[in-house]
Formats: structure tokens, C-alpha cells, sequence
């Protein structure tokens, strides 16, 4: 395989297999956070959000070979790996979509039990306003008396937590992302 094309049509994948069921303690303690107060990091399937430590990661070098990585981690995990043809692989639909959707976590039977519409315990304050009374304060952006105010905030121009306050009534997940990635620069700077 070369960036000019392909000398032959066979294709190999590696696929994850049951990824629920792997063993990640780094990534356990992680995404479960500390274990007394910080219920804002409770998730009872980090699966789902996946692990950036024991990820198996594709990489081509300058020959145009590809290979892939596994990183070394305290735990275990469980993948496969696929050989087929290039034609079965190219297109919407994928036959290594297939093989990885039949071996993913969670599987139906464990996502039909989840309850997905129960109300939170935990009461956790309001750092913009309720739920309930979000829709009128989406409202008030439009608003002649507000209006101004809200083109400052979204301008970007504002001291303290306007991209917080703008997130929370737009929604904007790109207000999100960038929020993101400034923290996760911070955090990278205090590591060094």
C-alpha cells in the first residue's frame, strides 16, 4: 500500500472484542474519579467513553506499511483480527462495522435493563439556572433589553465565565470543544 494506490485488495483489520469487559485500572480510577464526593464523575460504563490508555492505535510509516500499536498498560483486553478484501471494506457498509458491532459491549441484553429516564438522586446545585426555567432564560437572549448583552457575551470579549454561560443557553458544542481544549493545554502545562 502506497499513497499512489494499492498493488492488492486484501484487508486486515483489528477489531475490539466485548470492550466492556476489558481491564483498565488507570482508566478505572479515572473515569470513576475519587470515591466519596465527586459524584460528577460517577459513570457506571466508561466503556463507552473509551480509554485512551489501552487503545490499540493504527500508524503508517513512510514506506507505506501500517501497523498497529498496543501499548503497554496494567490490565487486559480482547480483540481479533479480521482478513478479508478490500471490496468488502470500502463503502457505507463496512464488513468490519459488522464483526465490531457483534463483538461490542454493551450488548443488548445488558442495554434493554438500563433505565435511562430516572430522575437524578444526587441534588447537584445550579451553576446558570434550573432545568425548568432554562427555556425562558433562552428567551431573554432575544429580548431588546438583553440583546446587547448577549452579543458581548457571545463576542467573546467578556472577563470571567461568558463561554460557560454562552454553552449553557446555545448549546454550541464548538463553545464546548474550545473550552476543552484550553483546559486540557492548562492541565499539560502544570505536568511539566
Amino acid at each position: 500500500m502506497t499513497a499512489d494506490g494499492l498493488e492488492q485488495t486484501d484487508y486486515l483489520a483489528v477489531f475490539t472484542i466485548r470492550r466492556g469487559d476489558w481491564i483498565d485500572r488507570k482508566f478505572e480510577q479515572l473515569a470513576q474519579g475519587p470515591p466519596e464526593d465527586n459524584h460528577e464523575l460517577d459513570w457506571p460504563y466508561p466503556e463507552m467513553v473509551g480509554s485512551a490508555i489501552s487503545m490499540i492505535t493504527a500508524h503508517t510509516n513512510t514506506d507505506g506499511d501500517a501497523f498497529w500499536r498496543f501499548g503497554f498498560f496494567d490490565g487486559e483486553r480482547h480483540w481479533g483480527i479480521l482478513a478479508s478484501t478490500l471490496d468488502r471494506n470500502d463503502g457505507p457498509d463496512k464488513e468490519l462495522a459488522a464483526v465490531q458491532h457483534k463483538n461490542s459491549s454493551p450488548r443488548l441484553q445488558e442495554f434493554k435493563d438500563w433505565k435511562l429516564d430516572q430522575q437524578d438522586q444526587i441534588v447537584r446545585p445550579n451553576v446558570v439556572t434550573r432545568r425548568q426555567d432554562l427555556k425562558s432564560l433562552r428567551e431573554k437572549k432575544h429580548r431588546p433589553v438583553f440583546s446587547r448583552i448577549w452579543q458581548k457575551i457571545l463576542g467573546g470579549n467578556l472577563p470571567g465565565p461568558a463561554a460557560g454561560l454562552a454553552f449553557a443557553i446555545d448549546g454550541d458544542p464548538i463553545i464546548a470543544w474550545r473550552k476543552k481544549r484550553e483546559l486540557v493545554a492548562v492541565a499539560k502545562s502544570d505536568r511539566k
